[in-house]
């Protein structure tokens, strides 16, 4: 790609026209337009204050080409106006470039492209049974039986698509999906942010279905890949299985409420798309379906449906691999800046404050502590953890690393590994006690058990003390705190999983009210030594 062609690129994400730009960078509208043609290059100077205008690094302009084109195929709600389309596109190709990089980086031999379709997809389908069949089947390959998908964006990371977020407030685009690359070899898929999860998931599974299934004339491909999007979320074993009735008993004569909002919690699909896939099956009639939604309609539920909103998912694969790269220094400091589009130590709490409203109920006030063990008396302050803290936390987690199964790393973790504690306790408490001078005597942290809402009441606990303060009420006070914190959040149960070589960490969770609920056995190694993970509970 030319830096004339780079020039275009940038400015249609920023949305800007040529006279913008110009304005902007100090140099004439017909100099943008020589630019972006080819005619003219800019000076090294205009080639500064371009990329200052445009928000990039001058590194931009001078990127590898690595995605030839782009024709997305867009869930949309209304007519998506042309200036709009091409920043959107714009914006996707310069992710999905950055996205490429970092693959053909770690894994040159493959190209950044490696992709391959389960056998039997894509598949042609000529009826809504064979649309059907087609979901059923792509859940078989991918082995993932009748239960619900725990959290979709991860299951097709891991399948070899690359997922995408855009951040936009425009209601006409909700997603879109495309093959990168004239060969056709990478599958995409990108959905709007600022969406209920219960809505992003179930256009990430129609855009999916464009993926995966073909439709024959006569079979309108919207449809279509709205009826794939409901037998993937839910085969129809598992919907059967929830609505109907006892065999020979016939129809649903009504869907409550209550089961509507508690399968939309299971499953993470919305109450409406319950009702469509209830009335897709069977098991209720067209006429309930439209009395259901005529009642949704009337209470506004078919904009907001009630009850807990379902989270959005976030994919993380790009992240990963961007610190992955650098912890194995392929790539340097700036290169992982390059390629993140933002600082590496951006401040985890100020990008939870900038994107999750939930952080701000978590926010307290340090809390100062007195002990005396031994005679001794100190003050110290339990607070939030802040960017700040990045090199003494990794550090006291890495001592654990070294001597240890308290932490199960086998190696030293680099600094970026703070970014990944951090994003694991998204909209969760995470304190660090300090001595007066400010330094971290230990910290702890909550992070979700597990990603659906039906097990939002639970958390589990991390704590690492720093071996100079060990066995002196740091880790007590802590804990207490972290619990304090839970209860306000709506939190009943505690847990913890500790390795069963740990023998002091588990006397320490005894202690504070923990108790023994499980184990799994043999199923972790270090160093060579095979350990038991313990779980261990406390009720609040």
């Amino acid at each position: 790609m030319t830096i004339g062609e780079r020039i275009k690129q940038a400015r249609k994400i920023r949305g800007m026209s040529q006279r913008e730009l110009a304005k902007r960078a100090e140099v004439s509208a017909q100099a943008i337009s020589k630019y972006e043609r080819d005619i003219n290059a800019p000076s090294s100077g205009v080639l500064l204050r371009l990329a200052k205008a445009l928000g990039v690094g001058v590194e931009f302009f001078v990127r590898p080409r690595s995605v030839l084109s782009i024709t997305p195929d867009y869930r949309r709600r209304r007519a998506f106006p042309k200036k709009r389309e091409a920043a959107l596109i714009a914006e996707i190709a310069d992710w999905l470039e950055r996205y490429i990089e970092i693959e053909r980086i770690l894994r040159p031999e493959e190209g950044g492209l490696a992709f391959e379709f389960p056998p039997g997809f894509p598949r042609a389908v000529s009826s809504m049974e064979e649309v059907e069949a087609a979901a059923l089947d792509l859940r078989r390959a991918w082995d993932l039986g009748s239960d619900p998908i725990e959290n979709l964006v991860h299951l097709l990371e891991d399948k070899g698509i690359k997922v995408g977020v855009v951040d936009s407030d425009d209601y006409r685009f909700d997603a879109c999906t495309f093959f990168a690359g004239d060969d056709g070899r990478a599958p995409v898929v990108v959905v709007r942010s600022k969406i209920p999860g219960d809505r992003q998931r179930f256009s990430i599974a129609h855009e999916l279905g464009h993926l995966m299934i073909e439709p024959g004339e006569g079979l309108d491909a919207e449809r279509a890949a709205h009826r794939f999007a409901g037998a993937f979320l839910v085969p129809e074993k598992a919907a059967r299985f929830e609505l109907e009735l006892a065999a020979g008993r016939g129809r649903r004569r009504d869907l409550s409420d209550f089961e509507l909002l508690a399968l939309k919690q299971k499953y993470g699909m919305s109450m409406q798309a319950w009702i469509y896939r209830a009335k897709d099956l069977g098991i209720i009639s067209d006429g309930m379906a439209a009395g259901l939604f005529k009642k949704f309609r009337a209470r506004g539920w078919h904009k907001t449906e009630p009850g807990g909103e379902i989270s959005s998912e976030w994919p993380m694969r790009f992240e990963i691999l961007v610190n992955l790269a650098l912890a194995e220094e392929a790539i340097s400091k700036r290169r992982a800046e390059e390629l993140l589009n933002r600082p590496v130590e951006e401040s985890f709490a100020e990008d939870s404050e900038a994107s999750d409203s939930s952080a701000e109920k978590l926010i307290s006030d340090p809390i100062l502590v007195r002990d005396a063990p031994e005679g001794e008396s100190m003050e110290y302050e339990i607070g939030p953890i802040s960017s700040e803290d990045r090199k003494e936390i990794v550090e006291i987690f890495n001592f654990y690393v070294e001597n240890s199964f308290a932490a199960f790393p086998e190696k030293r973790v680099p600094t970026e590994f703070f970014n990944v504690l951090m994003e694991a306790c998204r909209g969760y408490p995470a304190f660090a006690a300090r001595d007066a001078g400010g330094r971290v005597l230990g910290f702890a942290l909550l992070r979700p058990h597990h990603p659906m809402p039906a097990f939002s009441s639970a958390a589990e606990i991390s704590i690492f003390i720093h071996p100079e303060f060990k066995g002196r009420g740091k880790g007590r006070s802590l804990v207490e705190r972290l619990v304090d914190e839970a209860k306000r959040m709506g939190i009943s149960s505690i847990l913890a999983s500790i390795s069963s070589r740990n023998e002091e960490s588990i006397a320490f969770h005894r202690s504070l009210g923990f108790r023994e609920c499980g184990r799994l056995e043999a199923i972790g190694r270090k160093w060579g030594k095979v350990f038991d993970v313990v779980w261990m509970q406390r009720m609040l």
